[in-house]
């Protein structure tokens, strides 16, 4: 075809009808190489070559079917989807790029253990939240915000037992961020200073969230402490808005297809909904636990990207669930690695 262009371009009476066809059909037979080269990078930055959809298949970027013209109702601007099929070709990915962490995430699920079939779905949530953050751009004064907000809300609940100014903003603040059931329970176990209960009622998310509100709430510290004036300072120079990167891709919630910290509804709410992509991507927070136990032992966290898949692939071998609404015991799986764990992770 180059050829033809050549010599219809330099004949002395020149056809431009002919040369206009030489080049669309030119066009149209570099368009596959040309889709692939684009769809490559995206490929690889939400993949590895480690998951199964990639090593089983060479061709897999080729597969991609951005349009299923297939179907009487084929969409515009299809949202991004994981097709596993052992016949025929085999398992491709169709859609758009727009979701496209949320299907790689579903692909690269299949090779990890779990627990519990249960936590199938979240999984994938998991590894999409995780591969879509950019761990270069936490600092450490980042991964402190996040200790310090929930070493702050522990104190807070630990100071309501005897100061009613404390209990009167715990109360109030914990409306919304807990359920009905769960904030009766901490606030009846505040009255009885049943620690246990206390601590059963609320997770290390919620403390996180209940952190982040003491500084509007309090203007000036209800106790003396060395951590609210710790946090204090550290807020005045920091807020926290790359805090976002810890975040779940909340995309059945609120259209959300980066990670992001949004004020979402409590878990209890999620239980009532039918289909599980919804509570997986709602309780895909591992990111927040492992953060927090970074602060604890000071490692860098521009260092979490390395072992954070390794850390919740062990964390859901833990995982105990007995359906897709069990989050309690997702949120006790990810509270079970240990700074050692990481510690560890980290050495190899």
């Amino acid at each position: 075809m180059v050829s033809q262009l050549v010599q219809q371009a330099s004949k002395s009476k020149v056809n431009r009808k002919e040369i206009e066809k030489l080049c669309a059909e030119l066009l149209a037979n570099l368009e596959p190489e040309v889709t692939a080269a684009l769809a490559g990078p995206i490929y690889a930055y939400f993949l590895r070559p480690s998951d199964l959809a990639v090593s089983e298949d060479p061709l897999l970027v080729r597969k991609h079917r951005y349009f299923d013209f297939y179907s009487p109702e084929s969409q515009t601007n299809p949202e991004s989807n994981f097709r596993p099929d052992s016949e025929g070709s085999g398992s491709y990915f169709s859609g758009g790029f727009a979701t496209f962490a949320l299907a790689a995430g579903s692909a690269a699920s299949s090779r990890w253990r779990t627990g519990s079939p249960a936590a199938t779905a979240v999984v994938g949530a998991e590894i999409a939240a995780i591969r879509s953050a950019n761990w270069d751009r936490l600092e450490e004064s980042d991964q402190r915000l996040v200790g310090l907000r929930i070493e702050v809300a522990r104190e807070w609940i630990f100071e309501s037992a005897r100061l009613p100014e404390a209990l009167r903003g715990l109360s109030l603040e914990t409306m919304g961020l807990l359920s009905p059931t769960r904030r009766s329970e901490l606030l009846n176990g505040i009255e009885v200073k049943d620690w246990r209960k206390i601590w059963d009622s609320i997770t290390v998310p919620d403390l996180f969230a209940l952190g982040s509100r003491y500084l509007d709430r309090f203007k000036t510290d209800p106790w003396s402490s060395p951590v609210t004036s710790t946090l204090r300072s550290v807020a005045a120079a920091n807020e926290g808005s790359r805090l976002r990167i810890l975040g779940a891709i909340t995309y059945h919630a609120f259209g959300c297809a980066h990670p992001d910290l949004l004020h979402d509804a409590p878990y209890e709410v999620y239980e009532r909904h039918l289909l599980p992509d919804e509570m997986a991507e709602r309780s895909a927070e591992f990111k927040l636990f492992l953060a927090f136990r970074a602060d604890g032992i000071g490692v860098d966290p521009k260092t979490l990207g390395d072992v954070a898949e390794t850390l919740a692939a062990k964390a859901f071998l833990a995982a105990r669930m007995t359906d897709f609404g069990d989050w309690r015991s997702q949120l006790a799986a990810y509270a079970s690695i240990t700074p050692n764990d990481l510690q560890q992770a980290l050495n190899k």
